[in-house]
């Protein structure tokens, strides 16, 4: 399998070497070429990529994933976020303690509040919690979000602030925490779960 080990700066110069088969000299002259050229750094390295002919694939670029899962989560299963609150998980169960459930709408999954639809309509919304967010994360705008959070440089990750942030809670739990005012929703879910950095 040919894949980028990314756990720190010479781990993934290494990877990139050895899949392009250059020196680490040629690597620092792609570098100086990227920086010095008009065009932007991801269209210039893609067409670098194009002439440069590359007759193998990649499998893989290593990534750490940072979760805070609910005790009693299988760490092994994955679910996407419709998975998490429409079945029956740690994650629909915990919401439910709150009298929070979610429906699948045509296009989007629906919010409820003690059996009430919740109205994420308001454009100009300035309570707590971040609308526009729960609205994404629920499917509501066309672009949606598939993204799984990844990073690279494992050695230094624990002294980013994206880190600390979501150290408490995830940030879905935390929006629709403040936005229905509910207390200690954060705090509960600190308290009864961990925090762990995924590893491949």
């Amino acid at each position: 399998m040919i894949y980028i080990d990314t756990k720190n700066t010479l781990s993934l110069k290494r990877g990139v070497m050895d899949f392009l088969n250059i020196t680490e000299e040629e690597l620092e002259q792609i570098f100086e070429t990227m920086d010095s050229v008009e065009e932007a750094p991801y269209d210039w390295a893609k067409s670098f990529l194009e002439d440069y002919g590359i007759d193998s694939s990649l499998d893989s670029i290593q990534m750490f994933h940072l979760t805070r899962r609910l005790n009693g989560t299988n760490l092994r299963v994955n679910n996407n976020l419709e998975q998490l609150l429409l079945r029956e998980t740690p994650v629909s169960e915990f919401f439910k303690r709150y009298d929070v459930t979610f429906k699948k709408n045509p296009g989007h999954m629906e919010m409820y509040y003690k059996g009430s639809l919740q109205p994420l309509d308001d454009e100009f919304y300035t309570g707590p919690g971040n609308m526009a967010y729960i609205k994404s994360r629920l499917g509501y705008f066309e672009t949606q979000d598939y993204c799984v959070n990844g990073f690279a440089f494992r050695t230094h990750l624990e002294m980013q602030s994206y880190y600390r942030s979501l150290s408490w809670c995830p940030e879905l739990v935390d929006n629709i925490g403040r936005f229905l005012e509910i207390k200690n929703m954060v705090t509960d879910y600190m308290d009864n779960s961990k925090y762990y950095c995924i590893e491949p």
